[in-house]
């Protein structure tokens, strides 16, 4: 066994053991909570479902018998989604594994095992990707059904997103985790507030970039050529997510010799980009490690001073032990960086939702979306 590979069976062995924890749960929260998670994942299966037929039923005859215009924006959607995820996944995955790599308490016992940096960082790289991506197979899953159920592909079409996906998730893993050490490298001593800041700006930019390149506007405008022009801007031969969906189509279509040249392509890069990473983790990651390590020992702040200080003089008005149990809450999630990262996440999209509200000012004419999108903009707040 290699010393990445022992690294990797005792994370696996603490997994196995944490899910066989379970059984000493409250049985009823193991209930709703497996009950939910199913519901969850059948309301998305229906979801895709519909859309997908709705879009099925529109034909272009003029143009070429047989030929939907449904299925040209079905194709071009799986690229958009794809292209999304890339960006998500990027953004994810530098937070996590900065915290995978620089933050998890096994690191300062880790680093002094006799195990070459390239290969400690494809060990905890394995725990990264797995980390960051489970929720995206989970509910992408869902619509890679619903497509194939539509269309009626073969099953290859299963098969080949299942491998596209496992390279496509490698490559913002990787990316990420190059972004992440670097930012330590160089910033050691940037205020952790300055990184919230610059990843807020990060998530808002690329939002606004999509948001821009697809507007609703122009996707509701009735001229065909006017949303076949606003689909395109994501079918460029450039992008991996271009690379993953034209793959996964082809399948569909039967063309199992393109789907397995983009298949080999999009392997090869992400190989390639894990190989650099890996390179890089070789060289800055223990630098990176070692300023951390000693500007977290120097920054030690008494009690009652800074933000943390701050904040627990302005809940005076609770009382104790209220006040110390709000504060430690608020210690936990500020050192704890996969639960504000998730939260960055998720308001920001609702922030880039909340702004591109006033593209859908015409929904509010009909008497039927109305009712709807107030339900789902309920739902959204409640998640």
């Amino acid at each position: 066994m290699t010393r990445a590979g022992a690294i990797l069976w005792a994370k696996s062995r603490i997994a196995l053991n944490q899910i066989a924890s379970v059984r000493h749960e409250s049985k009823l929260k193991v209930a709703v909570v497996s009950v939910a998670a199913v519901l969850l994942w059948f309301a998305a299966y229906f979801a895709f479902w519909s859309a997908f037929s709705w879009l099925k039923q529109y034909e272009v005859d003029a143009v070429r018998p047989g030929f939907g215009i449904g299925e040209l924006i079905m194709s071009r959607l799986l690229s958009v989604f794809a292209l999304a995820l890339f960006f998500m996944l990027l953004f994810s995955n530098t937070l996590i594994a900065y915290s995978t790599l620089y933050k998890a308490r096994e690191n300062a016992y880790l680093v002094q095992a006799p195990i070459p940096w390239w290969e400690y960082f494809l060990a905890r790289f394995v725990e990264c990707v797995a980390f960051s991506s489970w929720a995206s197979a989970y509910l992408g899953s869902p619509m890679m059904l619903a497509y194939g159920y539509v269309e009626k592909a073969p099953w290859p079409v299963f098969v080949a997103a299942v491998a596209f996906y496992l390279p496509y998730i490698a490559m913002p893993a990787a990316v990420g985790s190059i972004i992440a050490m670097a930012l330590v490298r160089v910033f050691p001593r940037l205020p952790r507030g300055s990184m919230i800041g610059v990843g807020l700006i990060a998530v808002v930019c690329m939002f606004m970039y999509l948001r821009g390149s697809i507007s609703v506007e122009q996707l509701g405008d009735p001229n065909f050529r006017t949303i076949r022009e606003t689909l395109n801007r994501t079918q460029s031969w450039i992008l991996p997510s271009y690379w993953a969906a034209h793959g996964v189509l082809a399948a569909s279509a039967g063309d199992y010799a393109a789907s397995w040249f983009d298949f080999l392509l999009l392997l090869s890069n992400a190989l390639m980009v894990l190989t650099l990473a890996a390179l890089f983790a070789n060289r800055v990651f223990y630098p990176g490690w070692s300023d951390l390590l000693g500007n977290d020992m120097n920054r030690k702040t008494p009690p009652g001073r800074g933000w943390v200080g701050r904040v627990d003089g302005a809940l005076r008005w609770l009382r104790e032990p209220h006040r110390a149990l709000v504060t430690k809450d608020i210690k936990l999630f500020w050192r704890d960086t996969t639960q504000w990262s998730q939260f960055v996440i998720f308001f920001g999209i609702m922030a880039v939702y909340v702004a591109s509200l006033r593209d859908r000012a015409s929904l509010d004419t009909t008497d039927w979306w109305r009712p709807l999108v107030i339900c789902l903009n309920i739902g959204a707040c409640t998640l």
